[in-house]
C-alpha cells in the first residue's frame, strides 16, 4: 500500500510541476508579445513593463529607445515571434521575424517571473569561407556585405609596421555616402546599450572617469589617441 501511495505522490508532484511550468511558459509568451507590440510602436515605457527592479535600474527609457530605433532602422517592424525555446533554467529564446531579416530574442526570468535579462542576438546565418593560404580579405568580407541588412564596413589591418585600411559600401543606405578611412563610426546600436551599462557601473564604482581621455587607461607606451586634434574619450 505504501508503494502505491508513494507512486501517487510522485505522479501528483510531477503533474503540479508540469502545470507550473506550463503557466510559466504562458506567462513568458505574454511578456514576449508585450515586447513585440511595444517595440513596433517604440514605446520604451511599455517595453519595460515586465522588467524586475534591477533590470529597470540598469536600463533607462532612453537606452531602450536607442536599442529599438537601432533595430528598426536595420530590420524594420516585428512581424512574428516563434514559440519559446528552452535554453536553461528560466531562460528562453524566441525566433523573431522582422521585415528585413530574423534575429533571436533571449529572455531571462527571475523566480517571480519578472524579466531579469533581455538580449537581441543576431542569427549565425552567414557562411564564411574556410581560411587557407589563398583566402583574401575580400573573400571573408563578401558574405557579410551580401547580406541586404548590412550597409558598409571598414577594416583596419596592422601587420608589423605595415598598416592598411580597407573600406566597403556606404555609411548610410539612404544618402549613399561612401565609407572612407576618415569615416567616424559610433558603437553599434545593440552593443552600445550594454557597453554604456558597463561604463556606468565602472563610473559609479570610481573605476574610471567618463570625462577622461581613453589613453589614460591604456598602457603608457600608447601615444595619445586623437582625431583631427580632438582627444578620444568615453
Amino acid at each position: 500500500m505504501k508503494k502505491y501511495i508513494l507512486t501517487l505522490s510522485i505522479m501528483a508532484s510531477l503533474s503540479l510541476n508540469s502545470l507550473a511550468e506550463t503557466n510559466n511558459v504562458d506567462n513568458y509568451k505574454a511578456i514576449s508579445k508585450n515586447i513585440m507590440s511595444s517595440y513596433n510602436i517604440n514605446d520604451a515605457k511599455k517595453f519595460a513593463n515586465d522588467f524586475n527592479a534591477k533590470l529597470s535600474n540598469n536600463l533607462s527609457e532612453n537606452q531602450i529607445k536607442a536599442v529599438i530605433e537601432g533595430l528598426q532602422s536595420q530590420f524594420g517592424q516585428i512581424q512574428n515571434l516563434s514559440e519559446p525555446k528552452f535554453i536553461s533554467e528560466n531562460t528562453y529564446s524566441f525566433l523573431v521575424d522582422l521585415e528585413n531579416g530574423k534575429i533571436n530574442l533571449v529572455l531571462k526570468f527571475d523566480p517571480q517571473n519578472k524579466l531579469a535579462g533581455i538580449l537581441f542576438k543576431p542569427l549565425d546565418s552567414l557562411v564564411y569561407p574556410k581560411i587557407n593560404k589563398d583566402t583574401s580579405i575580400n573573400d571573408i568580407i563578401k558574405p557579410y556585405m551580401d547580406e541586404k541588412s548590412n550597409v558598409g564596413l571598414a577594416v583596419g589591418i596592422i601587420d608589423n609596421n605595415d598598416q592598411k585600411n580597407l573600406v566597403y559600401g556606404k555609411n548610410d543606405k539612404d544618402k549613399k555616402t561612401l565609407i572612407d578611412n576618415q569615416t567616424i563610426f559610433e558603437i553599434g546600436s545593440i552593443s552600445k546599450v550594454f557597453t554604456n551599462i558597463v561604463l556606468a557601473d565602472m563610473s559609479l564604482n570610481k573605476e574610471l572617469n567618463l570625462n577622461d581621455p581613453i589613453v589614460k587607461y591604456l598602457p603608457k607606451s600608447k601615444k595619445a589617441l586623437e582625431f583631427k586634434n580632438r582627444k578620444i574619450n568615453f
